[in-house]
């Protein structure tokens, strides 16, 4: 199987600064996260939205998932953070 490239990749805080460009009045928002069971694994769930306005009645929305405890010393304690930034 091919690596997959990363030639296109664009960076979260690229992306927060493309975003505010674009939508000068636009927020990034919670809408909830939470601690999930499903059997013996946790994982955090991320619920974000992408307001382009303060009347923005249909917002992009992303949702993440991560495994709890992150499985990994890079994702390890930052398993909140990597959701957000997932969603």
């Amino acid at each position: 199987m091919a690596k997959p490239s990363l030639d296109d990749y664009i960076d979260v805080a690229e992306r927060i600064s493309l975003f505010k460009e674009k939508y000068p009045d636009g927020t990034l928002q919670t809408i909830e996260w939470r601690v999930v069971s499903i059997d013996v694994h946790q994982f955090v769930v991320y619920h974000a939205a992408a307001y382009r306005d303060p009347f923005d009645e249909r917002p992009g929305q992303g949702i993440a998932w991560e495994p709890f405890p992150g499985p990994t010393a890079f994702t390890r304690d930052s398993e909140l953070m990597n959701a957000e930034t997932s969603a």
